[in-house]
């Protein structure tokens, strides 16, 4: 777990929520504080679609972050900041599987919960906290280091 300070706040968020940038993530969850705390719940609702539509969303069981940001970027929007939020965004699959290829990790994508970027502001901070979430136990730190790597390379490529 790694925690980095967001210096360029209104860059971060314009690349969140209107650029493309973080579009290939997952939402796992958001919780957005303004004059209410807005939720949204990334998990998707089986039943909801028909057995075609499930199959055009790969099976996933998290929605991507494109298809609902334009509702946090709603909540958000405005002459107020909010107050805080947090947004949870996980690694897609493939995204997963290229990560374990580059990075020669020999984890079994089934043995990962998740991997999580925590996008966090709260009194006029941003921030990014990692996780990591694994099916299995084990004492090996390699997949945690690799993916704070990786995460601090995403991040200082933008600023």
């Amino acid at each position: 777990m790694k925690s980095i300070t967001i210096d360029n706040i209104k860059l971060i968020m314009n690349l969140l929520l209107a650029g493309d940038y973080f579009d290939d993530f997952l939402l796992d969850k958001a919780s957005i504080t303004t004059y209410n705390t807005f939720t949204i719940d990334g998990h998707i609702i089986k039943s909801y679609f028909t057995d075609e539509e499930y199959a055009l969303l790969k099976n996933k069981e998290l929605i991507d972050w494109k298809t609902v940001k334009h509702m946090a970027y709603e909540i958000i929007k405005g002459r107020k900041t909010p107050v805080k939020f947090k947004i949870v965004l996980a690694l897609n699959p493939e995204q997963l599987d290229r990560f374990l290829q580059s990075n020669n990790l020999s984890y079994n994508i089934s043995d990962i919960s998740g991997l999580y970027l925590n996008i966090n502001y709260e009194n006029n901070a941003l921030s990014c906290i990692t996780a990591t979430s694994l099916n299995t136990f084990t004492l090996d730190k390699e997949l945690e280091h690799c993916f704070d790597d990786y995460v601090t390379k995403l991040f200082s490529s933008i600023e």
